[in-house]
């Protein structure tokens, strides 16, 4: 076990980080155009708006002001499972806690300003730069429904052959955080795949994600199950309830103490 724990601990040197982003949908890299031109292809309009009403519709995503949502994340070639509870609100406030024997407990969030993360490997840390801007982008509460308004370009390459019949692949370029692409299924118009390169603190990681399992919670198709391909191996995270307009504590995404003292030297 403590062989485990130490393999573990070298490996994943940004695990908060890391495990936050793998329960994030909204997941290669893709050079960003200049900040200030906006152009959405007629193509990839249309299918957003096909996704858009697949997935529930704008008035019924519109309802929706918070979620919560329990989860486990596996990390099979480790033995590894964690618990995961990410607490999420409009615009872009997030709060996440991950807890296994091995790793102990890791907390990340953000107040939509200051992007923080805390864990017994590696203590408090206040996240800036390109990794700050690619959380914040990943917490933006629902922005592919308010896609005009959260990505400056969208592009579509058209049709191609995926593993389960065709799909419609779309560039994205957000306002804020990492480009990615994502392909649709051409017949559901739900999305199946994603690919990116996150900004950590390691550097810039490639990560491709598919979903499936999509069910419906409160009139919203949402997937509950994501696998991830990162740094070299595979991560399932299963959803195993959401909840949405929940009575929150006021100050549940409160920069912790800890974090503003750092801040403060």
């Amino acid at each position: 076990m403590k062989t485990m724990q130490k393999d573990f601990i070298v490996q994943k040197k940004g695990s908060a980080g890391m495990m936050f982003m793998l329960l994030a949908v909204l997941l290669m890299q893709l050079r960003s155009p200049v900040l200030g031109q906006t152009t959405f292809d007629p193509q990839a309009v249309t299918v957003m708006e096909k996704y858009i009403e697949a997935t529930g519709g704008r008035s019924t995503f519109g309802k929706i002001t918070n979620r919560v949502t329990t989860a486990t994340i596996e990390i099979a070639s480790q033995g590894i499972v964690l618990n995961a509870t990410i607490y999420m609100a409009r615009p872009n406030k997030a709060y996440t806690v991950i807890e296994s024997d091995i790793t102990g407990k890791m907390e990340s969030g953000t107040d939509g300003e200051v992007v923080w993360e805390k864990s017994a490997m590696r203590g408090a840390i206040v996240k800036e730069g390109k990794e700050r801007e690619s959380m914040l982008g990943l917490n933006t509460f629902d922005r592919m429904v308010d896609y005009k308004k959260h990505f400056t370009s969208i592009q579509s390459f058209g049709k191609e052959k995926g593993d389960e019949g065709e799909v419609h692949k779309l560039a994205f370029y957000p306002v804020q955080g990492d480009s990615f692409t994502s392909w649709f299924d051409a017949e559901s118009f739900l999305m199946k795949k994603m690919e990116m390169t996150m900004q950590t603190d390691m550097g810039a990681i490639p990560v491709v994600s598919t979903v499936e399992d999509y069910r419906d919670v409160n009139g919203i198709l949402i997937p509950h199950q994501t696998t991830v391909q990162v740094m070299g191996q595979i991560r399932i995270s299963r959803i195993e309830k959401i909840e949405q307009n929940v009575d929150l504590p006021d100050d549940l995404f409160k920069v912790p103490e800890d974090i503003r003292a750092i801040m403060e030297k």
